[in-house]
């Protein structure tokens, strides 16, 4: 889709509108393969990957919707478009279960995310809280008749920059050793502390718990081929004899 004018207010243009036309077509036939998969599945339909593509037609559909009928702004449009692709692309993981080579690191992926949970949690304090403190101590510069461009200005920029500074490693060192912060002993004291919690500690940790992971699922590598490679089997033989059946 041609992206390209900039008016908000002009229309899309017919290739535009063909292509969206073509990317509905294609909509409707992959939400009536999900359809049926629903009805012959049942309770065993339910699984992430099936989320993931009914929240791909959505998008798609809002998109193709959008364009043909104007309904929404192009710069919106262009943000459901975003998230059409990203999911589609995600689900093309799904694909990658049955091959031998790629089958294990897709359950490598999610048994990961799953065992994530509860280290999510204890991150997710961590983060907040340096956030919050860092908010805070950076007050004078957001009351001061000065515009400030620094990277605790707002929630948005705080949170954001804590995650450059906790997680990537990546901040600017003169907000935190300038004389010009009116608590700077108190920050840098924050500051080493959340350094040495969530850089040293909480990374390693997590470093950890993937490297458990990967063991696990490597051991028994195998099996778990065998077993995404047979449910993936199951499932278009279920489907294939429903539709055979409903015919």
């Amino acid at each position: 889709i041609n992206w390209s004018p900039i008016n908000e207010d002009e229309p899309f243009s017919i290739s535009a509108r063909v292509s969206s036309s073509v990317f509905g077509c294609i909509l409707v036939i992959t939400f009536l393969g999900e359809v049926q998969q629903w009805i012959a599945l049942g309770s065993q339909y339910v699984a992430f990957w099936n989320f993931v593509q009914l929240c791909h037609f959505f998008t798609g559909a809002t998109v193709v919707l959008g364009v043909l009928f104007s309904l929404l702004s192009r710069s919106t449009m262009q943000l459901v478009l975003a998230w059409t692709i990203f999911l589609k692309v995600y689900g093309l993981m799904y694909y990658l279960q049955g091959i031998r080579y790629t089958g294990r690191f897709v359950k490598m992926f999610f048994s990961t995310l799953l065992d994530l949970i509860n280290f999510a949690i204890i991150m997710a304090i961590a983060m907040a809280a340096s956030t919050a403190a860092f908010y805070v101590l950076f007050l004078k510069d957001r009351t001061s008749d000065s515009e400030s461009d620094g990277q605790y200005t707002s929630i948005s920029n705080a949170i954001f920059s804590a995650f450059n500074l906790l997680v990537l490693v990546d901040f600017e060192s003169d907000e935190f050793v300038s004389g010009d912060v009116e608590y700077l002993v108190s920050l840098r004291i924050m500051f080493v502390f959340s350094m040495v919690l969530v850089p040293l500690v909480l990374l390693n940790l997590l470093i950890a718990i993937m490297g458990n992971t990967y063991t696990k699922i490597d051991e028994r590598a195998e099996c778990e081929f065998l077993f995404l490679r047979a449910r993936l089997i199951v499932e278009s033989e279920i489907v294939e004899a429903y539709g055979k059946v409903s015919q």
